[in-house]
């Protein structure tokens, strides 16, 4: 009963109303006057706080004042600094180089430029081109000696017995002979697919690599009994001189058309006696 009578004093403590008058001093006429509890302060007071906390928050948001607060900037301001950055970064380096050419045409025009220090290029005599010409590689000389000191070699015969040959080599290539042997042409010409593989007939050591305006690419393969296998107009080699092959192992790639020599002690054989086709 006792809490109870000090909780209603308390209450009526806050309720109670105060009145504030404000009078004219001469005519003691009422000019203003307010009634407040202390209830009524209080809440008005809060309701103040929350109005003017509202209103900051908007100013905050929606002008640039945000931007001068502590932590407030996000990954896109960074993100556009960073281009900014970049582009001044670029007009910098475009104005040096704009004031370096500026400064090239200034001596060239005022005849400052220093003279070229290239040597005159010295002309090769026709003498000369013939003797790089006539010059063979290590490897070509090497096979030149080693062969011409074998047995099979006999440059003085000029003719040979007449025999029937076995196919001794696979075909080269699936392809279609275009043109047969012939006394004036030693080799035939073979038409095959676009960018088909050529393949060496037989097992040897590619002797001999190279390339002229005429036959393009052309491979040398040195295979026992003194046969040579020569395969020309490739487009592409794929081995190196020095180097073993075997049955039916890619040595080239050729476009469409390609010439096939078969080679014994320094004679041409017509590749279709001995060759599989």
């Amino acid at each position: 009963m006792l809490k109870k009578t000090k909780k209603n004093d308390t209450m009526k403590r806050w309720r109670f109303t105060y009145k504030f008058l404000i009078v004219n001093e001469k005519t003691l006429e009422e000019v203003f006057n307010l009634k407040l509890s202390r209830l009524t302060a209080v809440t008005y007071f809060c309701a103040t706080l929350v109005v003017v906390f509202a209103l900051m928050s908007v100013f905050i948001i929606y002008t640039p004042v945000k931007h001068f607060l502590p932590g407030f900037s996000d990954v896109s301001l960074r993100s556009n600094l960073t281009k900014e950055i970049i582009k001044i970064d670029s007009l910098a380096n475009h104005i040096y180089l704009q004031d370096m050419q500026i400064q090239v045409m200034k001596n060239i025009i005022s005849g400052a430029v220093p003279t070229d220090s290239i040597p005159e290029k010295q002309e090769i005599t026709l003498e000369k081109w013939e003797e790089l010409a006539s010059k063979k590689s290590k490897y070509e000389q090497k096979f030149i000696e080693e062969y011409e000191s074998g047995a099979n070699y006999y440059p003085s015969v000029s003719q040979e017995k007449t025999a029937i040959r076995t196919k001794l080599f696979s075909s080269p290539a699936l392809g279609k002979i275009l043109k047969n042997f012939n006394e004036t042409k030693v080799g035939i010409e073979i038409v095959v697919k676009l960018g088909q593989s050529i393949s060496a007939v037989g097992a040897g050591t590619i002797i001999f690599l190279s390339y002229t305006l005429d036959n393009g690419y052309f491979v040398v393969i040195q295979h026992d009994n003194g046969y040579i296998s020569v395969y020309k107009n490739l487009s592409k080699t794929l081995k190196d001189v020095g180097e073993n092959v075997v049955t039916g192992e890619a040595i080239a790639v050729v476009n469409s058309t390609f010439t096939f020599e078969i080679w014994q002690n320094g004679k041409a054989i017509n590749p279709e006696e001995i060759v599989i086709f």
